[in-house]
């Protein structure tokens, strides 16, 4: 399930983080090599990355036990999408939407970008303007 598919040349999808690696289980997805173009990131294990992921509601346990047997789906307010190159199952692009619950306008909903990147293999292609 690709959410966007670009210019068939340049072989590029967009996708929510969460899905890329379900289809990539196998695979290093190259995520923290990709931020580390932005900002210093930290040796990170796998086992905390995982923990990570859960924790911000983007991975398989989205799910949190609320008594007697019955289940509740946890909002996520982080949303993190990359940009694959197909031919490759490399993510080339990132970005992470914050999701701000309000009481203004209607108890409504305030979304902040952060942790814009684009691998510098691909960078001027116009992958991170708005």
């Amino acid at each position: 399930m690709r959410l966007i598919s670009f210019d068939l040349l340049l072989n590029l999808s967009l996708l929510p983080l969460s899905f890329f690696k379900q289809i990539n289980k196998k695979k290093k997805t190259g995520f923290l090599a990709l931020l580390s173009q932005l900002t210093v990131v930290a040796d990170t294990s796998k086992e905390a990355f995982g923990a990570r992921f859960d924790e911000m509601g983007l991975g398989e346990k989205k799910r949190e036990e609320k008594g007697e047997g019955e289940k509740e789906d946890k909002n996520s307010s982080y949303q993190i999408f990359v940009v694959e190159e197909t031919k490759e199952a490399k993510i080339v692009a990132t970005a992470t939407l914050l999701l701000e619950k309000k009481f203004i306008r209607g108890c409504g909903l305030a979304g902040h970008i952060e942790d814009v990147v684009v691998d510098e293999s691909v960078r001027g292609q116009k992958l991170g303007l708005r």
